[in-house]
């Protein structure tokens, strides 16, 4: 028969990391179904700029994002704004580096329960945590590429229910070691 490919879990440009696809439109449909009902589990690996020492190692951020299609830009606003979503992560530190002058990078685990547009770059950036190479959202000028991956994910295997589960590491952290950190 006719080739099929159906995209089912895609990421935002730079974001590296894993993308699905069904091989058949029954297999699209069931998988489509399951991100829908929240059955992916998502984990991303982010290497931030702390604002502060005094940040929290481990935490639930719970905000509203408003999306600008046209500008393609997402912003934190009050709950009730019109138009905004609720966005909702886990992160917790996984690591700390450092460099010769004294720059720290944090390394975050981060559990992605909703899927906004832009959503764990922006929430980041306004818990004082900007993603390393972020240029839209952070303020730091080193010459690195996003550092934002989804190393993580895991679903429902359409035919049998079978877990699959898939693990990367993510390409930023040779770009933080060239830079010496």
């Amino acid at each position: 028969g006719e080739p099929y490919t159906g995209v089912i879990h895609r990421l935002d440009e730079p974001v590296e990391g894993i993308v699905v696809f069904a091989k058949t439109a029954k297999a699209a449909a069931v998988l489509s179904g399951e991100l829908a009902k929240g059955g992916f589990s998502k984990e991303y690996t982010a290497a931030v700029l702390p604002v502060s020492d005094d940040l929290q190692r481990e935490a639930v951020l719970k905000d509203h994002i408003l999306t600008d299609r046209r500008a393609n830009r997402s912003a934190i606003v009050p709950e009730g704004t019109k138009g905004a979503k609720e966005a909702k992560l886990g992160y917790s530190t996984e690591g700390e580096l450092s460099d010769r002058d004294g720059r720290k990078i944090l390394l975050l685990k981060v559990l992605l329960y909703t899927g906004r547009h832009h959503q764990i770059r922006v929430q980041l950036a306004n818990a004082g945590m900007p993603v390393a190479g972020d240029r839209k959202y952070g303020e730091e000028k080193l010459p690195l590429p996003l550092c934002l991956a989804e190393t993580g994910l895991s679903f429902a295997h359409p035919a049998d229910g079978k877990r699959m589960t898939y693990s990367i590491s993510p390409g930023f952290m040779e770009k933080l070691k060239q830079t010496g950190l």
